[in-house]
């Protein structure tokens, strides 16, 4: 009970009342305000309106309570022994009154000719258990970002955590809100539920975010990056709260680290870091196509312009936060292109390069199938890639330059010999780079920029017309991104002899150069007292 008798504590609680109200309010008088709410343009409205909130809100609140707002992240951050039960509960419960109470305000300020208040129901076509597994996915990604932005040993994190979790809450609703409403949220749903006494299937918007919660925060901490504490120590937390600032026990240095090289091609298979590496990969790979996939075919006016803005925004989005959650990890590679550059610049092993790419497009095969068993039964389309009106080779041409433009960025932008502030936005900047290539090549080719992404939907459907563009396109572009950057732009100082060891023993330096392309950058300032 020693939390319960301080102040920090019950401000905490308040700040959690106070936080989702606000968030409530916002998010939902965003998404009842316009009756024009068919259009993929209002999806992505409403997707930046509960992500700039949350944003916002992390930034106001995160240093007083850690601005969990939502059960699911607390639920998570219990799970990873980061908070006690305690004011879990209390969280839980504050969360629960702040949302209710902001529901009740939009429902009393609404004007008379709105009947909605954004309560969160399965689309016409998406069973309770469909609906389970889209919760499930969109929530794990959110508070596996969460969890990996706010580990305190990590020192690679850069730009804003704040930011980075808002995009990740904007990410769930692109890729769920038009087979969900995306709840991702058992709080929100609850609160507009409860003043319209209408809880149809409203268990599906507690089980997948709770399950998504518990599952990102188990795999992230005993899979992605395990923690090196006693496990008795963190049951304490359970019980009576972190003394002072929880802080996640952990070397940072590198002799912390199991990457090693002892000049053998296979001393990198021998250890876990390489393993969780490749797991990484996977796992990342089956959340981007998962996400971009879900976003590019959730919306049946898929002509409409704003429809290709919010496919770029999505798959953008996606890889920004996941280089955040994972970049530590494995570097957040995600793309055979990506791989095969940094291949080519020598900066990893032949070894590393083929696991990535092998669970690249694994992981690219389960997304796709996760959303071929979950889409609606009216929908057919799976985001194949195709041409449109126009030839192959003109298709190569521009996946070609739309890949060189995505790995130069990649390159530039974890480049070492850069001035440390370069890595400050590392992540947004090469989300952004993903999200470009979309735009501009969407409406020719659908975008596919990378290999793996292409083949999962490619394989499922078995629909594989044009499709050596989809490879020798990209992979051509992120080697010609590669040497023209190390032999033109910026030509590296060290000896080729010793570049190209890299290639038969892996990284000497385990800590940055394994982990490209999210390398290095000063932890920014703790924002935050009570991890979010």
């Amino acid at each position: 009970m020693r939390e319960f008798k301080s102040k920090a504590f019950w401000r905490a609680v308040l700040a959690e009342l106070v936080g989702m109200t606000l968030f409530i309010f916002l998010s939902i008088s965003t998404a009842i305000g316009n009756t024009n709410n068919s259009n993929p343009d209002q999806e992505v409205k409403v997707s930046l309106a509960f992500g700039l909130a949350i944003a916002t809100l992390a930034q106001s609140l995160g240093h007083i309570s850690g601005a969990h707002l939502n059960p699911a992240v607390t639920l998570g951050m219990l799970a990873s022994c980061q908070i006690s039960v305690f004011k879990a509960v209390m969280y839980i419960v504050a969360q629960m009154l702040g949302s209710a109470l902001a529901s009740g305000i939009v429902y009393g300020t609404r004007p008379g000719t709105t009947e909605a208040l954004g309560v969160n129901a399965l689309s016409p076509g998406v069973s309770p258990s469909q609906g389970v597994g889209i919760e499930l996915l969109a929530t794990f990604q959110l508070v596996l970002c969460v969890i990996a932005v706010t580990d305190k040993r990590r020192r690679d994190v850069s730009g804003s955590a704040p930011l980075a979790i808002g995009l990740s809450v904007c990410l769930g609703h692109l890729a769920a809100i038009s087979y969900t409403g995306c709840g991702i949220n058992p709080a929100r749903s609850f609160g507009p539920a409860l003043i319209l006494n209408d809880f149809t299937n409203h268990w599906v918007y507690w089980v997948g975010p709770m399950c998504g919660g518990v599952a990102a925060a188990l795999i992230y901490d005993f899979l992605l990056s395990p923690k090196f504490d006693d496990f008795p120590e963190r049951i304490k937390v359970l019980v009576s709260g972190p003394v002072g600032d929880y802080d996640v026990n952990g070397a940072t240095d590198a002799s912390a680290v199991e990457m090693s090289s002892n000049g053998t091609i296979m001393s990198e298979i021998k250890t876990g870091a390489f393993w969780r590496a490749v797991l990484a990969e996977l796992l990342g790979m089956t959340i981007f196509v998962f996400i971009g996939i879900s976003a590019a075919i959730g919306n049946q006016h898929t002509s409409y312009p704003d429809q290709e803005v919010k496919v770029a925004f999505a798959f953008g989005l996606a890889i920004a936060t996941l280089a955040q959650c994972i970049g530590q990890v494995s570097g957040a590679h995600l793309n055979p292109a990506i791989t095969l550059g940094l291949l080519v610049s020598c900066q990893l092993s032949v070894l590393r390069a083929f696991f990535y790419i092998i669970a690249q497009m694994l992981g690219a095969v389960a997304g796709s199938g996760i959303v071929y068993g979950i889409r609606p039964q009216a929908t057919d389309s799976l985001g194949v890639n195709k041409l449109n009106g126009i030839s192959p080779g003109q298709g190569f041409g521009v996946e070609f330059l739309l890949t060189l433009q995505l790995v130069l960025c990649v390159m530039a932008v974890t480049d070492k010999r850069r001035d440390a502030s370069a890595f400050n936005f590392a992540p947004l900047a090469i989300g952004l780079s993903v999200g470009l290539g979309h735009l501009a090549g969407i409406s020719y080719t659908g975008c596919g920029i990378n290999p793996a992404r292409s083949f999962g939907p490619a394989l499922i459907l078995k629909s594989f017309d044009d499709h050596w563009v989809y490879w020798a396109a990209p992979l051509s572009g992120g080697v010609v991104a590669a040497l023209l950057y190390d032999c033109l732009l910026l030509p590296r100082d060290e000896p080729f002899s010793e570049r190209v060891k890299v290639l038969c023993c892996g990284s000497p330096d385990p800590v940055s150069e394994v982990r490209a392309p999210l390398l290095e950058g000063d932890r920014q300032a703790d924002w935050s007292k009570e991890r979010i």
